[in-house]
């Protein structure tokens, strides 16, 4: 997952709440990694792309689908439209 990372910018909980408030989402979108479910957005009011940082300053990730979704309402992360990129397993 480095490359990923190294192309990810990290954004906050507080800062994705704020965004999606504002609908200063552009895009949304689930990558399918090794070590989980990854979620990447497109912000309208800062360049590249980011994704949820942990407190211990690692990508969040889940285990599953389910698991996203229901962190994302508990946490009222709200987004309407959410792309999934599948990487099948080799």
């Amino acid at each position: 997952m480095s490359t990923l990372e190294g192309g990810l910018s990290k954004i906050t909980e507080a800062e994705f709440r704020d965004a999606a408030k504002n609908n200063a989402i552009k895009h949304a979108s689930v990558l399918r990694t090794d070590r989980g479910y990854l979620f990447v957005v497109e912000l309208s009011w800062k360049e590249g792309l980011h994704t949820l940082y942990t407190f211990r300053n690692e990508p969040r990730t889940w285990a599953s689908l389910d698991s996203m979704m229901k962190y994302f309402e508990k946490h009222e992360l709200n987004v309407n439209v959410i792309t999934l990129q599948w990487n099948p397993k080799g």
